[in-house]
């Protein structure tokens, strides 16, 4: 019987169903092909317990790792580059201020984001991690309100809640007995204007926060919670001072013993016998203040006297007598006077004979 012939259709498509076999094979084989490859990571590692414990990482911002895996799976792995991977911590031996090591190539061929796709590591760097714990306890502290200005209140302000509660590490605690937190009361032109001047005022919502010496004492990374994080101030703020000038310029006067001023004359310079002087009054008392005595002298000592044989000119610091109320903004500082002797002296006979 003779032999069937293949038509050229069925030799055509018996060629192209080796070539697609063998195509897919080689797709096969190379998929499964290990390759190496290198990758950097970031690792975030989880505390057991986060309510009460934190974890300080030591000096890692990025890991290497140089691995090996089917070159189908390369893709895959490395999608890990864009999140970090999250490690969990052991609570196992973890105690306040204690530092851990972790051997990152064992905890991280175990990773269940790369244990499955049969990942072989060849080396990772660093190799470990230095891990110091913190167990947090949580504490109510009262808040202090502190000030941008140098204003006075009628009372103190008060906040709203006037306590809140963070969680903090042990060891912070311990170094630096924190009793408080504190807010900041930032007035602004508006609540400073005379118009509001002694009515209750309140600024809400403002921020709770770690005094800043503790800021700089936090272990790295850490964040507080402040529950609330917010407080509202109520404050009222006192009469302020107004400013004075008295009209006319006040005199300057001399305080010295009634025999010197018998004994010489005393001459004031011209430019410095009325002086302009700034004062800062209480405005609640300002009429009574400005109706008080207030004056400008020159203390003439008797020492400075018992030196002149004629005329001499001296500066003098000036003082005041005021109200215990003023701040002085303006003020002259010293007077220039000329002293010269009413009598003048005898003359000393620097002759001197001898008797024959």
């Amino acid at each position: 019987m003779a032999k069937k012939q293949s038509s050229p259709w069925q030799k055509g498509r018996n060629a192209l169903l080796v070539t697609i076999v063998t195509l897919l094979i080689w797709l096969y084989a190379e998929a499964n092909t290990l390759k190496t490859d290198e990758i950097r990571i970031k690792i975030q590692f989880l505390s057991p317990t986060p309510s009460d414990l934190y974890l300080e990482i030591h000096d890692l911002t990025l890991v290497t790792i140089k691995y090996k895996c089917a070159a189908g799976q390369i893709e895959t792995i490395e999608k890990l580059e864009l999140k970090p991977l999250l490690l969990e911590v052991e609570a196992g031996g973890i105690r306040d201020g204690g530092i851990k090591t972790v051997d990152l190539k064992q905890a991280i061929a175990t990773h269940p984001k790369l244990a499955p796709h049969g990942v072989i590591l060849e080396s990772v760097i660093p190799e470990s991690v230095s891990i110091t714990t913190h167990r947090l306890t949580e504490h109510t502290l009262p808040i202090k309100i502190n000030t941008n200005a140098k204003i006075s209140f009628s009372g103190k302000p008060t906040a709203n809640p006037n306590t809140a509660s963070i969680l903090l590490p042990e060891s912070l605690l311990k170094r630096f007995s924190t009793e408080y937190l504190e807010t900041r009361l930032a007035l602004n032109a508006t609540q400073l204007d005379e118009s509001r001047v002694g009515t209750p005022q309140t600024e809400t919502s403002l921020e709770v926060r770690l005094p800043g010496f503790l800021v700089d004492n936090l272990p790295s990374g850490f964040r507080p919670s402040i529950s609330p994080p917010q407080t509202d101030v109520t404050f009222t703020i006192k009469n302020q001072n107004q400013k004075w000038h008295p009209d006319p310029p006040l005199p300057v006067r001399l305080l010295l013993l009634p025999e010197h001023a018998a004994n010489f004359n005393f001459n004031i310079d011209s430019a410095d016998e009325f002086k302009d002087v700034g004062f800062s009054v209480p405005s609640d008392r300002f009429t009574e203040i400005r109706n008080s005595d207030v004056m400008l002298y020159v203390h003439i000592k008797a020492n400075t006297l018992s030196k002149l044989n004629g005329p001499v000119e001296e500066t003098f610091k000036t003082s005041w007598i005021a109200p215990l109320d003023f701040i002085i903004d303006e003020a002259p500082t010293s007077v220039n006077i000329t002293i010269t002797p009413k009598h003048t002296p005898p003359a000393v006979n620097t002759n001197i004979s001898t008797l024959e």
